[in-house]
């Protein structure tokens, strides 16, 4: 029992466990009043506390990027109601995102999540009320949203003026980061860049093509595959696999034993995001979010089927986001050789004409 214990204390890391409780509770608990409305707050709470984490961003950084966040959510809410502007949409978003986190490859958490909010947001929305609708639905819950942002950026205003010693209002507050280290670029920019505007595109066409439901996670899947390197994707799509194949099973198990209640539904999505920022592992803490979520929706649907479109959306997105890359990765190796092949043809026939 104690090397049980012990086993779990290793997995749990519990500073980023209660740091997590601290900005998500807050919104969790007046999204919970909202219904469907207040999960892009949570949302986008998420984003920008792990962005904070992970980043190390300051206030500044914080206010800019949910300034960021808001706006190409808004841009994407205005696109939905057409799937030819909303597939341009996610996949400029997609390229753009992906060239920002190659150029700057430190914030490349803050640019996936960008992506990961901008077309959760309106999906989730659209779903819930015409597509037309949803612009007007996401400026309805802007005050929420704002609330969302308040909470991480308290937060980071706590932790700056700890760490940062006031010589300069001005430098104090114009900080973006709180590291200052280098933020080098990323090779094989243009197989990235292609291998995503084919893999995103492709998801988010057969998502609106098929009117498939929740269609953000397989997006979202795919898009999570592009790491910038191959080995760290490899593994990125082993663990979410892996994590969708066991935690939705295990969510759909647990429904069989659980009435649905609104505070369950709260609860459970605060657990859902605590997962993120909860656990050394990412395969654990997917799995195990994977399952908070199939708990979710199987209970308040009362549809084992809307439980099992997690894990069928999630493993599809990997594949479409692997296929791609793999398939990038292909064609850049097949020019690189049609290139080579070229050159060395021309310097045997220079040799040639010289004797």
């Amino acid at each position: 029992m104690k090397g049980m214990l012990r086993r779990i204390g290793a997995e749990v890391d519990s500073r980023g466990a209660w740091r997590g409780m601290l900005a998500f509770a807050p919104v969790a608990a007046v999204a919970g009043r909202f219904a469907t409305d207040g999960l892009g707050a949570v949302i986008m709470c998420i984003g920008l506390f792990v962005s904070l984490e992970r980043c190390s961003l300051a206030p500044s950084g914080v206010l800019l990027l949910g300034a960021v966040m808001f706006g190409t959510s808004m841009a994407a809410c205005a696109a939905v109601a057409s799937p030819v502007q909303f597939i341009a949409c996610t996949t400029c978003l997609a390229a753009a995102t992906t060239l920002l986190s190659a150029r700057f490859a430190a914030i490349r958490t803050v640019c996936t999540l960008i992506f990961v909010v901008s077309v959760y947001l309106p999906l989730e929305l659209s779903a819930q009320t015409s597509p037309a609708a949803a612009l007007g639905a996401y400026m309805l819950i802007s005050g929420l949203l704002g609330f969302a942002i308040a909470v991480p950026l308290a937060l980071s205003i706590v932790d700056h003026s700890r760490r940062e010693r006031v010589t300069s209002l001005v430098k104090h507050w114009a900080r973006l980061r709180h590291t200052d280290d280098r933020l080098a670029p990323q090779s094989d920019v243009v197989l990235w860049v292609f291998a995503i505007i084919v893999g995103i595109g492709v998801a988010t066409a057969v998502v609106e093509t098929m009117h498939v439901r929740h269609g953000e996670w397989m997006i979202w899947s795919a898009a999570s595959v592009f790491t910038g390197d191959f080995l760290s994707a490899g593994r990125k799509i082993r663990d979410r696999t892996t994590g969708a194949l066991l935690g939705v099973p295990a969510g759909m198990l647990m429904s069989h034993y659980v009435v649905s209640s609104t505070w369950l539904s709260v609860c459970l999505s605060l657990g859902a995001a605590l997962t993120i920022v909860s656990f050394r592992r990412y395969v654990v803490g997917f799995g195990l979010r994977c399952a908070l979520i199939t708990l979710d929706l199987s209970v308040t649907t009362h549809s084992l089927p809307s439980g099992l479109e997690r894990g069928i959306n999630v493993v599809s997105g990997c594949l479409l986001g692997g296929l791609s890359l793999f398939g990038a990765k292909l064609c850049a190796r097949m020019f690189t050789s049609m290139r080579q092949y070229m050159n060395r043809d021309a310097t045997e026939s220079d040799g040639g004409k010289g004797s």
